[in-house]
């Protein structure tokens, strides 16, 4: 029966069972790796002992034609597409299931198997599943069917986004650099490649080929009334122009990208507009007015994982200007209370409203500062291993402990060069 080698192999991995458990009873190990890679032709009745054992009926499922792939490769091309275009959270999750099943009363060959990958997890990339990303990856890169170079381009940017939305800033520059410059892309392809090449340069401080790919990937988007990433890519070009300290230009492009959403009332993107105002406006030294747009920052932003970014910006700001104990009070127990919603956020942020409330109270623990130090280490957080040392420097320093704020001080700068990773937008 032809594909059944990779049918059982698919319906194997999607069942999240192991080969051992599988051939148990039936075959060796060995040998059932031999029919998944169709290196053997079993007997009609080994396959049918592991189709049973993967409750599987045999007589249920159906030999595609050539005619019936290539209909279904367009399908999956079209909703890699669609998700390309608006990265709907819930059309992703209907796809995925709607194409599992599919897939799994169909013996396909393997060219159209590594499509459905590849479009699975583009799906779960922008669900930000992490787990589900690397199982797809690993199915890929073990399929031993060789990738077509469409199928190699698409895996690479796959992939590339993979690392920076984990934030490996080298290997995403990695894979969009390995990409063939000269393969030939659809526009809204090479449109999308724009922008996400523009990301991963931005982080990587390639700051005006970032600009450029943005530049591009906006005047896309615009010219094809495809406005919500129109927006992204303003907001993604004020950043670099932040990083760029080109100042007026950031908050040009920022207010282009609030017009349109005041425009086209597209309320969702105008929480990290305001954010990235308010960052400007620090950049001024402008506090007054920085705090006033982070607030509307928070007011506007509905994940509260999103808002707890905002609040930490919030206490940097009060911590700089030396504000009332008041004020950063209510926003450690602003972020305090979004924390107790959920054990991730509590995780994550817990580090940092404890060395927030003990500089309130001006006694910096050992404990503290050790624990917070390490947990910004294992996460490769330089941004705020850069920024706590700055802070436990001075807080030293202020003590007149100058051996132990100028080692801090030391790793501040050392983290600060080039190690900085500031996420600016999301794929």
């Amino acid at each position: 029966m032809k594909n059944i080698g990779h049918f059982i192999k698919e319906e194997r991995i999607r069942q999240n069972l192991k080969q051992s458990f599988l051939a148990k009873g039936i075959c060796s190990i060995s040998y059932l790796s031999k029919i998944e890679n169709h290196d053997i032709q079993a007997s009609d009745e080994v396959i049918s002992l592991l189709l049973k054992k993967l409750n599987k009926d045999i007589d249920r499922i159906r030999i595609l034609s050539h005619e019936e792939e290539k209909i279904l490769k367009e399908e999956l091309l079209e909703i890699y597409e669609v998700i390309t275009i608006n990265k709907n959270q819930i059309f992703a999750i209907e796809k995925i299931k709607s194409i599992e099943k599919k897939f799994s009363s169909i013996l396909a060959g393997q060219n159209l198997i590594i499509y459905k990958n590849l479009v699975v997890l583009r799906l779960f990339l922008s669900l930000g599943d992490k787990e589900n990303c690397e199982k797809y990856i690993d199915k890929i890169l073990k399929s031993e069917y060789k990738l077509d170079e469409f199928q190699q381009y698409l895996f690479f940017k796959l992939k590339a986004i993979f690392f920076y939305q984990y934030q490996n800033k080298k290997m995403s520059l990695y894979y969009i650099e390995a990409i063939d410059k000269n393969y030939i892309l659809s526009p809204i392809e090479e449109a999308d490649f724009n922008y996400v090449s523009g990301l991963i340069y931005l982080v990587n401080n390639q700051i005006i080929d970032a600009i450029e790919k943005l530049n591009l990937s906006a005047e896309y988007f615009s010219k094809n009334f495809h406005m919500k990433r129109a927006v992204e890519c303003y907001i993604s070009i004020g950043i670099a122009y932040k990083k760029a300290n080109l100042i007026q230009k950031s908050e040009n492009n920022y207010l282009l990208a609030m017009k349109i959403v005041n425009e086209l009332k597209l309320n969702e993107f105008k929480g990290i507009i305001y954010h990235n105002i308010g960052s400007l406006y620090s950049l001024k030294g402008d506090s007054k007015r920085a705090i006033d747009y982070y607030r509307k920052s928070i007011e506007n932003k509905q994940d509260n994982s999103e808002k707890l970014v905002t609040v930490l910006y919030i206490l940097k700001e009060l911590i700089k200007h030396k504000s009332t104990e008041t004020e950063q009070k209510y926003w450690i127990a602003f972020g305090e209370k979004i924390c107790d919603t959920n054990k991730l956020f509590q995780c994550e942020y817990e580090n940092h409203f404890s060395i927030f409330k003990e500089l309130l109270e001006n006694r910096l623990s050992e404990k503290t500062i050790k624990k917070s130090l390490n947990f910004f280490k294992e996460k490769q957080d330089y941004e705020h291993l850069s920024y706590y040392n700055n802070i436990f420097g001075e807080y030293f320093f202020n003590k007149g402990r100058y051996k132990i704020a100028a080692n801090h001080y030391k790793n501040a700068y050392f983290y600060l060069g080039g190690n900085k990773f500031e996420r600016v937008g999301n794929h």
